[in-house]
């Protein structure tokens, strides 16, 4: 590689992006196998040659990895005073952790290249690298000068290896040697091998001691007499007759909510959806590397809070009684049944899906005739749709407003007074309903204000008539849905708004389980690493159920039909996995959105608002994924 100037193998590079993929072979005495592979990848996800590196976020000092690397990069940069050469750690997902350089010259050649702590490294970012496409290949690689895909590298060379956890084999991240390709020879890659097996020899140390601090804490907690488990982000330890309720999933949800709620209290309860109360009594390790003694409780009639006995089932494992109570509404002679599907402590836990239901029936009660808003892919046909099934044993008949046009965005609203109107909807769902069948209107809000008073009113008529009650529901967007009545009685259509899952994300468990039954059709129910799960709770699912529904496909797909791994996600759902925010982080950022709103959007503005310097303000947004 190192015989063939630069220029051939610029224009190699050149040649593979302006004549494509299937038409353009090279001689691996050019260009070796792995950096043609990677090539492909980088151009295949249309990587740019002269893209910048993104600083992406703020290096925790204390993250596992780089506090485990230290010790052995500080070794090698002594040991590399008379080289010039540099040291770059990175994550999993390509951003630099830490770098060590033996010279001013060498960390300004990083600094020129943007080779700096929080900013993304990864193949599919800045194409091939030292860094990032170690972590894709899974092997070591030798990438001299002009075979980095982007061109601002062209004047390095690097070699880099991938840094294996030596007991689960996962790809922790990647570390890499760099210098001025005048003065590097291929030497660097036994190097950087070397230096690779070092600090996985010091991971597995660093394991050791971890499962010690797991099994000091479970001892001595249970000694106390309590019925727990301890918890890390990857391990669980607990006892026989705890461990069979702490699955891959509960782990996840588990956690994640235990990041959400964690505190400066040595003791705090937190609630999670499908498990119960948990009592968290203590933490030990760093804020992103804890391990948390957990204790499961269960709430009972009296509120109080009791500890479960080792023969106690806990959470969604023992259903609580349901309550079949009818609603009745007394002005339209309308009786439904229906039924809360979620147990006490998960209505407690505040699954705001159970809220959902719970509220469709209220307002059902009210009249049969129900406004479903929500933001746009929500999942207010979902559940408008799925309600309706499960009450009255026969599915509703969904008829689109504007037909051919599904899932209306809020900038798509018309003024009220000069939507269309749509005679043919109207009498589409007069004939629904004569024919006993309830309905569903999609997108309503698209009609006009008049022929939407009509749809009540075609209602109205028509369950007036003999004993059976059809239901009609107007899925509309929250921006666009305008108060309705019924016109004999006067009376307000009720309205149940549909949570985005953004706002509920420790709902997402038994909705993914909903939809994996109902809408994938499968025989089985999916399941989940524990860290896959925490990363689709992790993800802010700007797409809602609609892009829950297609990540669900593809990952069950890509899994073939086994157990859905981290691996099997999207990338950018992968490269989102974060620690979530605690109840602090949240209030903050909160303050923070609301600032930037009132400024418009002026970073400045909204700092001095806040009363921050503008630096602290860039920090924050970084550190609690705000964009803007």
């Amino acid at each position: 590689m190192i015989a063939n100037s630069n220029d051939e193998v610029r224009k190699a590079r050149e040649d593979l992006l302006r004549i494509g993929l299937h038409d353009v072979r090279f001689s691996s005495d050019l260009v070796p196998n792995e950096i043609e592979r990677s090539w492909r990848r980088s151009a295949s996800l249309k990587v740019q040659p002269d893209a910048e590196p993104r600083l992406v976020t703020e290096i925790d000092p204390e993250a596992t990895l780089l506090r485990v690397a230290n010790p052995v990069l500080d070794q090698w940069q002594a040991s590399l005073a008379d080289a010039n050469m540099t040291i770059v750690l990175a994550d999993h997902q390509g951003w630099i952790l830490g770098r060590r350089g033996t010279s001013a010259q060498s960390m300004r050649l990083l600094d020129r290249v943007h080779a700096a702590e929080g900013f993304d490294f990864s193949e599919t970012s800045l194409g091939t690298n030292g860094l990032g496409t170690p972590v894709e290949s899974q092997d070591a690689v030798y990438v001299h000068g002009a075979a980095h895909f982007n061109e601002s590298l062209s004047d390095l060379t690097c070699a880099g290896a991938p840094l294996r956890h030596p007991l689960t084999g996962r790809i922790m991240g990647s570390i890499s040697l760099a210098a001025p390709s005048r003065s590097a020879n291929e030497l660097m890659l036994s190097m950087t091998r070397q230096l690779a097996r070092q600090i996985s020899d010091e991971i597995e140390v660093q394991a050791d001691s971890h499962a010690l601090e797991l099994a000091r804490m479970y001892r001595r907690w249970r000694s106390a007499g309590h019925q727990v488990a301890v918890v890390s982000s990857q391990i669980v330890m607990a006892g026989q007759a705890v461990l069979p309720y702490i699955g891959p999933e509960e782990h996840g949800v588990i956690w994640d909510c235990i990041q959400r709620n964690r505190s400066g209290a040595g003791s705090f309860d937190v609630p999670v959806p499908g498990v119960g109360i948990v009592r968290v009594l203590g933490r030990s390790g760093h804020a992103y590397d804890s391990i948390w003694a957990i204790e499961f409780v269960s709430q009972g009639e009296t509120e109080s809070i009791d500890r479960l006995s080792a023969d106690q089932p806990f959470g969604g494992k023992a259903r609580a009684n349901r309550d079949d109570g009818i609603w009745k509404g007394a002005k339209r002679g309308f009786d439904i049944r229906w039924r809360d599907e979620a147990d006490e402590i998960t209505r407690q836990s505040s699954d705001a899906y159970v809220s959902v239901r719970r509220d469709l029936g209220k307002a059902v009660a009210q009249g049969g005739v129900v406004q479903v808003s929500g933001r746009p892919g929500a999942g207010r046909r979902y559940q408008a749709t799925a309600w309706i099934t499960a009450e009255t044993g026969k599915a509703p008949m969904l008829i689109e407003s504007v037909p051919g046009r599904r899932g209306m965005r809020a900038e798509d609203c018309p003024d009220p007074d000069q939507r269309p109107g749509e005679q043919t909807i109207v009498a589409e769902v007069e004939r629904a309903l004569a024919a006993g069948h309830s309905v569903v209107v999609g997108d309503s809000h698209m009609l006009s204000r008049r022929d939407r008073s009509r749809l009540v009113d075609v209602w109205d008529r028509e369950n007036r008539r003999g004993t059976d009650r059809q239901l009609l529901f107007l899925v509309e967007l929250t921006d666009c849905a305008e108060e309705l009545r019924f016109s004999e009685a006067r009376t307000i259509v009720p309205k149940v708004e549909v949570p985005s899952l953004e706002e509920v994300p420790t709902a997402l468990p038994h909705f993914i389980r909903s939809l994996g039954e109902e809408i994938l059709l499968r025989d089985s129910p999916l399941k989940f690493s524990s860290a896959a799960l925490r990363a689709l709770m992790a993800w802010h699912w700007p797409g809602n159920v609609t892009e829950l529904i297609e990540t669900l496909k593809s990952a069950d797909h890509a899994a073939g039909g086994g157990a859905i791994d981290v691996d099997h996600l999207p990338q950018q759902i992968q490269r989102a996995t974060r620690a979530s925010l605690s109840r602090y982080e949240r209030s903050e950022r909160s303050a923070i959105e609301s600032a930037l709103a009132d400024a418009g959007g002026n970073k400045a503005r909204a700092a001095e608002l806040l009363g921050i310097g503008r630096t602290t303000l860039y920090r924050k947004l970084r550190a609690l994924k705000i964009d803007g």
